[in-house]
């Protein structure tokens, strides 16, 4: 038994629309981290001192040993 030709077409369709959505994903988390950097920033915390967190929105001391990259920032599995 084969797939019809209509059948190929709305696989094919499905993966470009989740294909598409996947850019979208990725554009808006860099629009998040341009604007977590425009606020680093405004509030002058791009000397390590003091931390954005982004959940809360508090500024505060930066945690010392950690990674000061926000989530989603494509650097996970680098060493």
């Amino acid at each position: 038994m084969r797939v019809t030709a209509k059948e190929l077409y709305g696989v094919r369709r499905a993966r470009i629309e989740a294909e598409r959505r996947a850019l979208l994903a990725r554009l808006a988390e860099i629009s998040v981290q341009e604007h977590t950097l425009e606020l680093e920033l405004k509030y002058g915390l791009l000397t390590g001192e003091s931390a954005l967190d982004l959940l809360t929105g508090q500024i505060g001391p930066a945690r010392r040993g950690s990674s000061q990259q926000s989530p989603g920032d494509g650097k996970e599995g680098q060493p």
